[in-house]
């Protein structure tokens, strides 16, 4: 026995193999790309290359009328545009986001209504006869007047929760 560095179902007699037929040539040397019109490019594949295309074929897409499951009425189908179903889908569903993007796109973003210290401090002055004496003494030594206003609000609430 003769020893080599192969493992033993590597050892194939050379005789016995067919030799396998070259692959065609591909690219430039076998002639597949030309200049010009060529009949085997795929130009409807090919996706919109201006936005204004880009906007047509969504509001296309869009527009199509499709058979839903109606939510209301469990079985049954009803024809509605692809972009109602989708709303539908988003309005319907469970993910918060979608809920808060919908109502976004909807009406507007929600203005974030801030109160600047000027205008705390204006409302605390006009209605300063509201407040306790010691609430009014919190203010004057340094505490925010936000914080008073809002302790008053809450105790306002409690006192007409308690009436009802």
């Amino acid at each position: 026995m003769t020893k080599t560095t192969r493992k033993a179902g590597t050892l194939v007699d050379k005789k016995k193999t067919k030799e396998k037929p070259k692959a065609p040539r591909k690219g430039r040397e076998a002639g597949y790309f030309k200049k010009g019109f060529d009949p085997r490019r795929n130009v409807k594949g090919s996706g919109p290359r201006t936005a204004a295309l880009l906007r047509d074929m969504v509001l296309d897409m869009f527009g199509e009328i499709i058979e839903a499951p109606d939510p209301t009425r469990p079985g049954v189908k009803e024809k509605v545009s692809t972009l109602y179903y989708m709303m539908r889908r988003m309005a319907l569903g469970k993910a918060p986001a979608d809920h808060t993007e919908l109502l976004g796109r909807g009406f507007g973003p929600l203005a974030q209504v801030t109160r600047t210290e000027s205008e705390l401090d204006e409302f605390f002055q006009t209605n300063y006869k509201l407040f306790t004496k010691g609430q009014l003494e919190r203010v004057r030594d340094g505490e925010s007047a936000g914080v008073v206003i809002a302790e008053l609000l809450a105790e306002v609430l409690e006192r007409t929760k308690v009436k009802k």
